[in-house]
């Protein structure tokens, strides 16, 4: 089960399954969704990766990345899949 913490900075570990901060009561919806996609790039990217598709990969990691900037294993990968297009 994901969980979350609200920007407000109150509201710690949310489930995705009360998605509502108990503290401002901001439906925080669509933070897991954000996650998500990021996730499902993430495997794309990982995919084309397996293919040999560089430059597919790279567009499906950089939008993953987008949406989770603070992830240092893709931000590693991204560079490594660019190393491999050239």
């Amino acid at each position: 089960m994901e969980k979350t913490d609200c920007p407000c900075g109150f509201g710690k570990n949310i489930p995705e399954t009360n998605p509502i901060c108990p503290v401002c009561q901001t439906d925080l919806s669509i933070l897991f969704l954000i996650n998500n996609l990021s996730i499902i790039y993430n495997k794309r990217g990982r995919t084309y990766i397996d293919k040999s598709n560089y430059p597919e990969a790279l567009k499906n990691l950089k939008i993953s990345y987008a949406l989770d900037p603070d992830n240092k294993e893709l931000k590693k990968l991204i560079e490594k899949t660019e190393d491999q297009n050239k």
